[in-house]
């Protein structure tokens, strides 16, 4: 995850989530996967992705790019980060954790995507890699949904392993990605562009020869979070056995002893012959230890093939349609009161990291959304998570799930040199941003007071200020409601 003018040179590439695409294949605790993986991935600004295969593709739905994230691997890497650089935070009052987790939200706000948090059930694994899994959830997780709902993302709760179940949420539709990291953690972040790895499953197919099957059979023989897989197989070794499609009889729902059997006595025959020519040659000692082995682990096949998930058959009963959520505002009441009271920031402190992090999120989130309205005359915006008035309570203060800003300079902005793919710098005012968090600060220094320059997708501001015609895909819904004259009657009330 790296910010503006990020430099490939001198970085590991473990720094990058990565985007697994649909239809995805479960990659758990798999030793040595994505060092295979990573040649066929491909490196994208998670914004501009977004923009073309969410908002725009999804403009009279739900305009986003709906992910899902595995919560409990991201807030665990965090805790082990907090650890580890605990000596040099031990006096300090700022919860370390919860910060990555504020400036993650903050750079996921930043493109048009809605996200899914899931988190591990009560069905997960007893014991992954070893060690007894602690079936208490930590206090960071519960303060954690409270932060993620109030950013305007969902949280929703695995039956067991959250990973899995978002690979079953993949192949339903319910999802359109899953953003993950390798090695199983989510590194802390400083800055607002997000940077991904994107993984197709049939790239890495046609590219290498993994089939579903052959992704299930890899991890029996390298290993897996729960067992250490066949000794003397390293990832060469079982990756060239899986590509030899052995691994394809695995996919069947049921498996007879003679037939696990028959599958390892072709497996050793290939290892010790080199068959199919894939191996580095042949591997006649290797062969031996398998057939001496148990493999394949029971527990670990049925894990990957039939893992409890929300819709798996012995959780009929509890099974969920999750719906297809839309673009939520944030609420900054919400976030700045969460921030002060968990996080340990005071309010000066907070206003200064809505500023430096939050608003620019905040800014994109309402420039998408299906209720804005936009002032050709005064250049203001206003967006709301609901379609009823008033925006203001009685005392007339805006409500907390309203977004308001104002565009500075030319209204609308002049967009006829910018292509699709352009990032357009927009000036924004930020004053109602700063009243919409009623922080009590007796004067808000002038630097937090000045206007923010905003890189905007240029599809995101041209179809926000009604220039639909300017992008071919949206030419069709020029008359929007954007620029109707109930929009411009919402807006007088704040002018």
């Amino acid at each position: 995850m790296l910010g503006p003018g990020w430099q490939e040179s001198g970085l590991r590439k473990g720094y990058f989530p990565c985007l697994l695409c649909k239809p995805a294949a479960r990659t758990m605790g798999i030793t040595g996967l994505w060092p295979i993986l990573d040649p066929f991935s491909e490196r994208v600004d998670l914004a501009r992705y977004s923009v073309q295969y969410g908002f725009l593709p999804q403009y009279l739905k739900t305009r986003a790019l709906h992910l899902g994230i595995d919560a409990s691997v991201l807030l665990d890497g965090y805790s082990a980060a907090t650890i580890k650089y605990g000596r040099a935070q031990h006096h300090s009052a700022v919860d370390t954790a919860l910060t990555q987790l504020f400036t993650f939200l903050c750079q996921l706000s930043c493109a048009p995507v809605q996200c899914t948090f899931v988190y591990d059930g009560d069905d997960r694994p007893a014991v992954k890699r070893g060690i007894n899994v602690i079936r208490r959830q930590p206090l960071l997780y519960k303060k954690s949904r409270d932060l993620v709902n109030a950013f305007g993302f969902d949280v929703h709760n695995a039956a067991g392993d959250a990973e899995a179940e978002l690979a079953v949420m993949n192949q339903l539709g319910i999802i359109d990605a899953i953003l993950t990291r390798d090695s199983d953690v989510f590194p802390s972040v400083h800055n607002s562009k997000l940077i991904v790895d994107i993984y197709y499953a049939d790239v890495i197919e046609n590219a290498l020869g993994l089939t579903h099957g052959g992704l299930i059979l890899y991890p029996l023989l390298a290993g897996n979070d729960f067992d250490g897989g066949v000794k003397g197989f390293g990832s060469v070794t079982a990756l060239a056995v899986a590509q030899c499609g052995y691994g394809n009889s695995l996919t069947t729902k049921n498996h007879s002893v003679i037939e696990l059997g028959q599958l390892k006595r072709e497996i050793s025959e290939e290892v010790k012959y080199n068959l199919h020519g894939k191996l580095r040659g042949r591997e006649p000692a290797c062969a031996q230890v398998l057939l001496d082995s148990k493999f394949p682990s029971m527990d670990s096949l049925n894990w990957f093939l039939h893992p409890p998930t929300s819709w798996s058959d012995r959780n009929l009963a509890r099974a969920v349609d999750i719906a297809v959520p839309k673009l939520q505002l944030h609420k900054l009441q919400q976030i700045v009161a969460f921030c002060i009271a968990h996080i340990g920031w005071s309010p000066e402190m907070t206003l200064q990291k809505c500023r430096k992090k939050l608003w620019k999120g905040v800014i994109i989130r309402g420039l998408c959304s299906p209720l804005l309205s936009y002032g050709k005359a005064s250049g203001q915006l206003v967006s709301v998570d609901k379609e009823v008035l008033p925006y203001t309570d009685r005392k007339g203060r805006p409500l907390s799930n309203t977004n308001i800003t104002t565009i500075i300079g030319c209204n609308p902005p002049n967009l006829t040199d910018k292509q699709s793919g352009d990032l357009v710098r927009v000036t924004f005012d930020i004053t109602d941003l700063n009243e919409l968090t009623m922080l009590e600060i007796s004067e808000i220094p002038d630097a937090l007071k000045k206007s923010l320059n905003v890189w905007v997708p240029f599809a995101i501001i041209a179809a926000a200020t009604g220039q639909h015609h300017l992008i071919p895909s949206l030419s069709a819904h020029a008359p929007h409601s954007n620029t109707s004259k109930s929009g411009e009657q919402h807006i007088q009330q704040f002018i």
